[in-house]
């Protein structure tokens, strides 16, 4: 805002807002359909919108409920994502290579 003009900094902070949004609905979608598709995989039974909307609604809660635990401290929530992030990693890897390596 300082380049442009202080007239710009409700419209930066708007168009901020919007990507953070579309972003967050982005990962909520794609997040809850991998996991209703991996249950039904799984469970082998057929896929109904029941489903998916039920991880939907668990994912958002999940992630709504760490958001407000670590509400009061940034950086332990940064860290705890970091950690999270590092430590899943290689098991999601082996998932992919196991399924790239059989088909």
């Amino acid at each position: 805002a300082s380049t442009i003009g202080e007239w710009s900094r409700p419209l930066i902070a708007l168009i901020a807002f919007f990507c953070i949004f579309g972003s967050t609905i982005t990962v909520i979608d794609g997040y809850s359909r991998v996991l209703a598709e991996s249950q039904r995989l799984l469970l082998k039974k057929e896929s109904s919108p029941k489903m998916l909307q039920g991880w939907i609604v668990i994912v958002s809660l999940a992630a709504l409920s760490i958001v407000m635990f670590f509400s009061a401290a940034l950086m332990p929530m940064l860290d705890f994502a970091m950690v999270l992030a590092f430590a899943t990693t290689p098991f999601f890897a082996l998932l992919n290579f196991i399924l790239v390596s059989k088909t």
